[in-house]
């Protein structure tokens, strides 16, 4: 993506920020990889939970947040779990490109879906749903989702409808430091 975006081609992305994701140790694989993007040149939008739907702090320290169940799925993780909860989540993968094509799948290219994963995605040929996905990131995403800019200084910062700040919203001081230590961790091959 940094390449394409180098090299003068529009590349935006949106993501989950901390807040809505279920397993910490996934976002700790993606976080470090934010400045590279954005110096090259990618547009960053993550999403945030609603107030209502983060958990807990008794939750948070029961284990919740590092994958071993999640604040959806209260009764355990994977796919049947959240069906057994009654919960759903999205969990696509959509890609558009030159507003012609469009890939939507649950694949993550990345190396654990290519090698230990059964996931999959469509490439579709559709100029009409390729380019109401990419005026969606033009109309939609910016109100709904904060962007992560770099300032002035290198650091990370979040502006969305909410607010803005330096701090990642929904990440409290001890996430930082979970986050900040498990991406420092040899287990990105994992994730």
């Amino acid at each position: 993506m940094a390449d394409y975006a180098r090299s003068g081609i529009k590349v935006t992305v949106l993501t989950n920020g901390y807040s809505a994701t279920d397993v910490a140790l996934v976002h700790a694989g993606y976080a470090p990889w934010r400045r590279r993007l954005l110096r090259a040149g990618v547009r960053l939008f993550e999403t945030v939970a609603e107030v209502r739907d983060a958990p807990s702090k008794k939750q948070r320290r029961q284990g919740n947040r590092l994958g071993i169940g999640s604040r959806l799925r209260p009764s355990g993780s994977g796919s049947f779990a959240a069906l057994r909860s009654g919960a759903a989540t999205i969990h696509a993968k959509t890609i558009t490109a030159d507003r012609e094509r469009l890939f939507v799948g649950s694949f993550n290219f990345d190396p654990r879906s290519l090698r230990l994963n059964t996931e999959l995605g469509f490439v579709i040929y559709s100029p009409v749903l390729a380019g109401q996905v990419a005026e969606a990131f033009e109309t939609i995403v910016p109100g709904a989702a904060y962007q992560v800019t770099l300032d002035e200084r290198d650091r990370l910062h979040w502006t969305g409808e909410r607010g803005s700040g330096a701090r990642e919203p929904g990440l409290g001081f001890l996430d930082s430091l979970l986050i900040g230590f498990a991406s420092r961790l040899p287990i990105s091959w994992l994730l």
